[in-house]
């Protein structure tokens, strides 16, 4: 969509002040564009086809509030809308096409995660029955090197001291 002839509008953020048009953020609450879009793909940050599809769809949508039936920029959006949902339905129905070696390792991974999450209720049951000496006991048992504060024989800090220590923490970067 953005190397399609029409697309250049839309691969940027619009910006309002060297288009001169300062009432953009007034009317479109939810700008979008497919340079934003392609940032959010490489982190992976759809879940799903549907949440793309929603980010496209806003693209289009906004250009068609803002400019207005008949004017180019509305023309251009009306076109790469239907590209994009001829393309996006044959999308659709290929997402639930799973092939059985991926249904497979999804199954194996899921049976894991349910075990897993078994375990973990039953650990918290226990928790909850014998208490959280029960999680620092069995999860993280102590550390015979370190010494605790009982078992260190500590003096107050003088005035003096504690102001120095302001100081230098205040001076941390």
């Amino acid at each position: 969509m953005m190397n399609h002839e029409h697309g250049w509008p839309f691969n940027d953020p619009v910006d309002p002040v060297a288009l001169n048009i300062p009432d953009y953020f007034d009317i479109i609450k939810q700008p979008m564009d497919m340079g934003t879009m392609l940032a959010k793909l490489k982190r992976v940050d759809y879940d799903t086809i549907y949440d793309f599809a929603s980010d496209m769809r806003l693209i289009w949508t906004n250009a068609m509030v803002y400019n207005g039936i008949g004017s180019d920029i509305f023309l251009m959006a009306q076109t790469l809308s239907d590209i994009f949902e001829t393309k996006f339905e044959k999308a659709e129905q290929l997402e639930f096409i799973v092939p059985s070696a991926k249904k497979t390792r999804m199954a194996k991974t899921l049976k894991e995660i349910n075990s897993g999450m078994k375990l973990m209720a039953r650990k918290l049951f226990e928790l909850r029955k014998n208490g959280i000496k029960w999680i620092n006991q069995d999860f993280f048992p102590p550390d015979p090197s370190i010494k605790t504060r009982d078992q260190i024989k500590m003096r107050d800090m003088c005035f003096e001291e504690s102001q120095s220590l302001i100081e230098d923490i205040l001076i941390l970067p």
